[in-house]
């Protein structure tokens, strides 16, 4: 486990579905077009555990704080690909700016540097200025060209050897 903050970093089971769920909601992560934020149809319950049950390319790490879930990172890699997607990374609004959200990736890219990527990307809505930051200082620069998404900003990383 990786300690930032008196925070352990650990591998998501099935019992943090409900944490992480909350965390997606109230940081604004789940929405359905023109209505209030709500829990996204790919990730339910049944999502969930599919993930979690083809761990050789999908990674779930939570941040635990005083045994609560303050953050979890979801992250995807398909072997031969070469590249990691960072799917979403999310931290209780009372924890955010203490290093949990680079603690996550770091995790996250280095267990993908593990299993064979040797980039990553996300998406991040542009107006997201903490989080530009964070991904910035992990290395990740703007990628530029076309992508599916026309409302993010498309970040890439080179992982370090």
């Amino acid at each position: 486990m990786g300690h930032t903050s008196g925070t352990a970093i650990r591998r998501a089971t099935m019992k943090d579905f409900g944490p992480i769920e909350a965390l997606l909601r109230d940081g604004g992560l789940m929405y359905a077009a023109g209505e209030k934020p709500c829990i996204d149809s790919y990730f339910d319950r049944i999502y969930f555990e599919d993930f979690l049950r083809k761990p050789e390319g999908h990674l779930c790490f939570v941040a635990e704080a005083g045994g609560e879930v303050v953050g979890a990172v979801l992250a995807n890699y398909t072997q031969g690909y070469g590249q990691a997607f960072l799917d979403r990374v999310v931290v209780r609004a009372d924890k955010r700016r203490m290093g949990i959200g680079h603690a996550l990736n770091v995790r996250a890219m280095q267990e993908c540097k593990n299993r064979g990527a040797g980039s990553v990307f996300t998406y991040i809505n542009p107006g997201n200025a903490a989080s530009r930051a964070m991904l910035a200082g992990e290395g990740f620069k703007i990628a530029k060209g076309p992508h599916f998404l026309d409302t993010a900003t498309r970040m890439m990383n080179p992982i370090p050897a």
